[in-house]
This record gives structure tokens, sequence and C-alpha cells, in this order.
């Protein structure tokens, strides 16, 4: 903690006496001035006096020395000062260190001698000593790998996990600090606790990060030690002393997986939960099928309390039973977890397309007459579909069905068409064109019909007039009758 600096008054009372008035010597202290108008404890700093021998006085005066008492107690000694012709002075620097920060007399004596006369003149500086001012120590403990240095504590630390440890410097001082050493130590496992900063100047301040692991659960204590000169050359310490409580490690790590569908892409969405307060590390993930690795993805740290997320990429995934397999360090223990899923590949339906079923094939003579549904099985409607026989070796399109045209069809609609060729004998399929347009844009396929057992229409004919014969014959027996019954009656 900084110190608060005590209001600081310098003054001085000179009493110069001459000791030999009557010899004509008039020597004084006529005036004194500090080094420094804020003095601190313990830290040295200078007086200076100057000694006077007036116009006059009538003879040189041989000073032999000058004495520093604070509260009557010898400060410095100045030995040889010297001759003090009339009318002329001397200015003398005097070091001066008090320890007690409290009010100061200071005591100025002057001893010396002009013909045979004793010279004695004494001079008093009476100044305000303040406290030492000492620059602040702060410990925080953050997680890792945040970056923090504001010194926010976010969690407990944890037995076994690592934990930074920001250690701020900051200097209230009006001087700035010098050789600067940081060392913290306590009940924990710290690497390169000792750190070293050329200077630190008035009014900044720096921060220091230490990797810690704790071994013990419970209060365990963190000690900041700093050193550093000041500008007088003096060295000092200050110490700041923490108490951190660390939480017992626990944990508890799920998996979820699941299929998903991203940019008209199958991925699997994999989230690994840790419901302890151990850090999981060294996170990866893997999909497996048949014990063969297709995707290893390393995924970032999981906090305490937290969890991460990983997409992996079905590109190189095949369809089909996949396992996914978790691993990452807890604490000191290697561990893995996984989870099973049925994957499958995405397949877009299409825009536009036009399937042929239920197709049927009977024959009028020489002409072959194909039927069937034209079945829009895109996702859009589309519009002027022309269906024919594509004309090739083989095929030729004749009447009366020689193009079949459907306005449109809508999406998973279907509409009836029908399509008359010649063929040869030998075929097995027939290939049928299908045209239509779709976003102003023109497509054309050919899909093919295989001829399988064709009907022929004239057997159909006949099998169709058996009925109206036994119709007739009916009709001539029933009217047979009518005649008989009529007779027999008249």
């Amino acid at each position: 903690m900084i110190l608060s600096m005590l209001v600081v008054s310098v003054f001085a009372v000179t009493a110069p006496v001459a000791s030999a008035q009557s010899s004509g010597t008039a020597i004084a202290i006529s005036n004194v001035t500090a080094s420094t108008q804020t003095p601190t404890a313990g830290e040295p700093f200078s007086l200076r006096v100057t000694i006077s021998n007036y116009p006059n006085s009538q003879r040189t005066a041989n000073l032999n020395d000058l004495t520093v008492e604070v509260d009557g107690n010898r400060e410095h000694i100045v030995n040889g000062l010297g001759q003090l012709t009339p009318g002329s002075q001397m200015t003398v620097s005097v070091p001066v260190t008090i320890n007690d920060p409290e009010q100061k007399t200071i005591s100025l004596k002057l001893y010396g001698s002009t013909s045979g006369t004793v010279i004695n003149v004494q001079s008093q500086y009476v100044v305000d000593v303040r406290e030492p001012q000492r620059p602040s120590l702060g410990i925080a403990v953050t997680e890792p790998k945040t970056g923090d240095t504001g010194g926010v504590t976010v969690s407990n630390p944890v037995v076994g996990a690592t934990r930074q440890v920001n250690v701020t410097v900051a200097n209230g001082n009006t001087e700035s600090l010098r050789n600067v050493q940081l060392r913290l130590d306590g009940d924990a496992d710290i690497k390169n606790s000792r750190r070293i900063s050329a200077s630190i100047a008035s009014g900044d301040q720096t921060s220091h990060t230490y990797r810690v692991r704790f071994s013990r659960s419970g209060q365990q204590s963190l000690n900041a030690t700093l050193t550093y000169d000041t500008p007088s050359g003096k060295t000092r310490t200050v110490s700041q002393v923490d108490t951190v409580n660390v939480d017992a490690a626990t944990s508890d790590v799920t998996l979820d997986v699941s299929n998903r569908i991203r940019n008209d892409s199958s991925v699997i969405l994999t989230e690994l939960h840790q419901f302890g307060n151990v850090e999981l590390e060294d996170v990866q993930i893997r999909a497996v099928n048949d014990g063969r690795t297709f995707v290893r993805v390393p995924i970032s740290n999981v906090p305490g309390e937290g969890s991460r997320n990983a997409t992996l990429d079905d590109n190189d995934i095949p369809a089909g039973n996949i396992t996914i397999v978790a691993t990452f360090t807890a604490g000191t223990d290697r561990q893995t977890i996984q989870q099973s899923l049925r994957y499958s590949k995405y397949s877009p339906a299409p825009t536009s397309a036009i399937a042929l079923t239920d197709v049927g094939i009977t024959r009028s003579g020489g002409t072959l007459i194909i039927n069937g549904e034209a079945a829009n099985v895109g996702t859009a409607q589309v519009n002027s579909v022309l269906i024919s026989a594509a004309n090739t070796d083989g095929v030729t399109p004749v009447g009366p069905t020689k193009e079949y045209f459907i306005d449109n069809i809508d999406s998973n609609e279907f509409e009836m068409f029908e399509a008359t060729v010649n063929a040869s004998s030998n075929l097995d399929q027939i290939p049928i064109q299908v045209e239509y347009t779709i976003n102003g844009q023109r497509v054309s396929s050919t899909l093919p019909v295989d001829i399988g057992t064709i009907e022929s229409q004239s057997d159909s004919n006949q099998e169709g007039g058996s009925p109206l014969l036994a119709i007739g014959l009916l009709m001539i027996v029933v009217v047979g009758a009518g005649i008989g019954v009529y007779r027999w009656r008249n």
C-alpha cells in the first residue's frame, strides 16, 4: 500500500553570535537551505550552509569545525573550514539522515578563533520528516491464457491445474524506482519466480504474470517481494502476502454429437462439456470408422464448468456408423470419451428433373404406342414440357402422337403422356426425349424406356368384342322369348 505523504514544513531559525565583538570580528551562519523540501525518513539529504564574515569585521577568522546535531545527537562534522576575511563568505554542504518520520530540530554549531578569541556560532533548522514512500503490490489469480493483466480474480484456483498470477507494481513515489526485482513464492509450484525491471518511473505501473500450480486445497499463501534502489542509492524492500482459496479438483466430462446440414453439406457437430472445475488441456476430436481415423481436429482448452464445439466436415467421413472420440488431459491424467452416431451424407434434391413412371407399350400394326406418367421430381415447377421419341437409327417418331405437349408440371406432381414410334424389332430400349423450360432456360434430357412385353392392340380389340357378341346374343334370346310368350297368351 502506498503510504500517504505528510505535509512538510521546513524552516530555519538562525542565531548568529559573534564571539569576539570587542576584537572587531563578526562571524555568522547567514543562510541555510535543504536539498529537498520533502525529506524522507531514512533517506539522506543535504543542508547548504552559508558562513559570513561581515564587512564591519576587522580581522580574518580561522574556522575549524562545523558540526550537525539532530535533537542533541551529533550527525556530522566538517573539519578545517579555513580562513574567512572580512566582507567575505563561504558555503558548506553537509549531509543529514533522519530515520524517524516526525518534526526534528537540526543544530548547526560553528567553531573557530581570531587573534586568540574563540568563535562559537550556532543556528537551528527545523524540519518535518515524512514517512518513507513505498510502491504498492497487487496479486490477482486469473484463468490461464486469457491475456488478462488487469488483476481481476475470475475463479478459485484448482488443485493440479495451472493458473496465472498477475503481480502489479505501482510506483506512487515522486521518484523513480531503479534496479527493480520482483519475486513470487508461497505454497505453490511457481515457474520463473524472479522478474527484473531496469526502472519504474514515478506514477507508472508494471505487471508480471506467473504460471502457478497448487498441490493442496484450502487456504494457500502467495508472497510477492519487491526489492529496488532509490535515486539516493538506498535499497528498499516491500512485501505483500495474499491468501488464496484453492478448490479440490473435480472432473465430469460429457460429449454430445449430432449430424447437421450446413452450407448444403453434411457435418458432424461435437460439443465437449466439463461440468467439473478442472480445465481440459491438449484436447483432440477424432472421427473413427472401422478402426480408421478419417478426421482429427484439435480444439482449445475447455475451462472448468465450460464447453467447446468442434465441427467435422463430411468430405472425408464415409456414411455409416461413426465413432467420435475426444481425448484430453484433466489435471495429470490423459483421458478419453466417445459417442457413436449413424452418419448420413447430405444429398440435395435437384431444382428440376423429370422421371418417366408407369410406362406401358402397345403395338398397333407396325406402330408402337408408349403411354406413361411424366413426374416432376425436382423442387421447382417446369413449363412447356415436350415429350417425344428420340429420332435414332432404329427409332422414328410417327403420328398420331409424334410430339406430346404439357403446359406445366408442378414440383412433386405428374402428367400423362403418349408417344408413337416405328421401331426396329431387335431393340431392347426406346429413347424418349424430354424438353422443358425452367427459370428462363430450356433443358433437354433423353430417358431410356425398356420395351419388355408388348401387348397387341388388335388382340385387345378382339378380346374387347366378346362381351358385345354375348350381349347381342342375349338380346336375341330375350326378344325371342318375348315373342313366344305373346303368341302363347293369344
